[in-house]
């Protein structure tokens, strides 16, 4: 499921997809008019994520997530490959990265 809303006032986008198993909101922010996206929660589905991003005609410029619960980061590691850039979070998430399989794996 997706869901794109025009921002008022520019030529940004936010679409609102709904990706895997857990039905986790990633966001995908992009202006025609700079050529820019950046991907939020890039949560799972990295190929449709990615298809969404090409979709768009904008070069993903930013990959970023609100925290890194497994939910929210699974796709990013297939996006950072194709894409070349670091998975922005908060510092204060590093323990949770390196619990990650562990905490997948409870789901």
């Amino acid at each position: 499921m997706a869901d794109i809303f025009q921002i008022p006032g520019t030529d940004w986008q936010l679409e609102r997809l709904t990706v895997g198993p857990l039905l986790m909101n990633s966001y995908l922010i992009s202006s025609p008019g700079t050529g820019e996206a950046m991907l939020v929660d890039p949560g799972d589905e990295p190929a449709r994520l990615l298809q969404s991003i090409a979709d768009t005609g904008c070069q993903l410029t930013h990959l970023l997530c609100t925290h890194t619960h497994f939910d929210h980061i699974s796709a990013a590691s297939a996006i950072q490959k194709t894409n070349h850039l670091p998975l922005r979070h908060h510092p204060d998430d590093g323990p949770l990265l390196e619990m990650l399989a562990d905490t997948r794996a409870m789901y």
